[in-house]
């Protein structure tokens, strides 16, 4: 079996993606950015961290904002997509890609596979690194300024960083079904996992030790994601709910119920929106504020298995 990893000039579709231009608002929530994250060179050849990089001591604990219903009056001109273009850049005989993640600031792309992790170079796809991992790996996540790498490798979640050209590793135990989904948080000091034995746990990413177990969960959980602020974790899966919880003290906050089938991801825009895509063939944007979704978007003949905001938060794919 040969499988490709391509990349797109603009976006490729799948199936379909719809793309929809949402309200635009003054942002209020505080999201932490380049400035207040330490320096940190990315996990790539001819870097060098010392240790499990220290994360940024104080994460910001700026209540999210509540999320208004999109106004009903003209919509908003939409601008032309450039002509999509596709390019096959690599091919691995015997392996599948599960996951992709780009370094910020023009970085490099990490291809995530059954059997490891591949480093692509932006400007001519040429590989830079590999890393070889038990497989099945499943899922993949980059820490935000690059730094961590984190993978889901069966029932275990395993912290990844590199000092010159040695990898290290830290694994962290506790699950006791496969994880299929990793998020870091905005100031990469927790990493979320979630798993299929129907919980999510918090992890401090610099020694590795385990900060909550969020329970509530009936079935597999399929996607975690952090708020902008990082005061915030969003958990879904199996049993159509949405969760809401505090990351320092892990409550619930809130269920936002509304999905009639399983939901495979979530998304946060950079003002506050949160996004949830549905086997149910829709996408619900919430208010965090009143629980209540602001608009469900139909129109998929299938399931939604993946959801993305643009980086201004005025689209959603």
């Amino acid at each position: 079996m040969r499988k490709a990893c391509w990349m797109v000039g603009w976006i490729l579709l799948v199936g379909a993606c719809v793309q929809t231009p949402l309200p635009s608002r003054p942002p209020t929530a505080v999201t932490p950015s380049a400035s207040n994250l330490p320096t940190v060179a990315p996990a790539v050849p001819g870097t060098t961290v010392a240790a499990p990089p220290s994360p940024v001591t104080q994460r910001p604990t700026v209540s999210e904002p509540p999320v208004s219903p999109a106004p009903t009056g003209a919509p908003t001109e939409s601008p032309t997509p450039a002509e999509p273009t596709l390019e096959e850049v690599a091919r691995w005989e015997g392996d599948w890609v599960t996951s992709l993640a780009w370094y910020p600031d023009g970085g490099p792309l990490a291809v995530g596979t059954a059997g490891g992790v591949h480093w692509l170079a932006a400007e001519d796809a040429r590989e830079l690194d590999y890393l070889a991992v038990a497989p099945p790996m499943r899922t993949m996540a980059l820490a935000p300024d690059g730094s961590l790498l984190a993978i889901g490798a069966g029932a275990r979640a395993e912290l990844w960083w590199k000092v010159g050209d040695e990898w290290r590793m830290r694994s962290l135990e506790g699950h006791a079904g496969g994880v299929l989904a990793l998020a870091f948080s905005p100031d990469r000091s927790l990493l979320a996992s979630a798993s299929e034995d129907g919980t999510v746990r918090l992890w401090a990413t610099h020694d590795g030790r385990p900060r909550s177990v969020l329970t509530g969960h009936e079935g597999e959980v399929f996607a975690v994601a952090f708020s902008p602020g990082g005061n915030l974790l969003c958990s879904a899966g199996r049993d159509r709910a949405v969760r809401l919880w505090e990351t320092e003290s892990g409550r619930l906050v809130t269920l936002l119920a509304g999905h009639t089938d399983a939901v495979q991801a979530l998304a946060f825009s950079p003002d506050g929106y949160l996004a949830s895509a549905s086997l149910d063939g829709t996408v619900r944007l919430w208010d965090l504020s009143s629980g209540e979704p602001a608009a469900t978007l139909s129109g998929h003949t299938a399931g939604v298995l993946t959801v993305a905001f643009s980086a201004d938060g005025r689209w959603l794919a």
